[in-house]
């Protein structure tokens, strides 16, 4: 009796497996669609290739419908989940530490913008100064 419900339900399993459709969604955030695949019975199936001016124009032709962002930066961390940090930072890879600039100590470009968590980043250096590690102890600058 359990050889039958044994048989039974491997031919059930068998034919699921079978019968399903195949089908990829794709989530965009806004809108989810759906598509499946179908194939003709004596289709020939080949790679396709692309020259490389029709990739450029392809490429072009897509950059025109993504949206330009106000801040680039800013969008990143909100799509990634990282958290803003502040500061400007100078990181020695012989000494590994990391130094916090100042706008009088920045040589070349820098960041103009003043950052919240400035106390932050004190508190920490002063922690990691008092475990006789002064800079980056915790080695979080990479």
């Amino acid at each position: 009796m359990t050889l039958r419900w044994a048989v039974l339900l491997l031919l059930l399993w068998v034919g699921s497996g079978c019968s399903t459709v195949r089908a990829v969604r794709l989530d965009t955030g806004d809108e989810s669609f759906v598509v499946t695949p179908h194939e003709e019975e004596e289709a020939e199936l080949e790679a396709a290739e692309l020259e490389d001016d029709e990739f450029e124009e392809s490429l072009v032709e897509l950059a025109r419908d993504v949206r330009p962002f106000h801040n680039p930066l800013r969008e990143a961390r909100e799509l990634f989940g990282v958290p803003a940090r502040s500061g400007v930072y100078r990181y020695e890879t012989r000494t590994r530490r990391l130094i916090p600039q100042g706008p009088e100590d920045a040589d070349g470009p820098h960041l103009l913008a003043s950052y919240a968590d400035e106390e932050l980043t004190r508190a920490y250096g002063q922690w990691c100064a008092r475990k006789s590690q002064p800079g980056d102890c915790l080695r979080t600058g990479g």
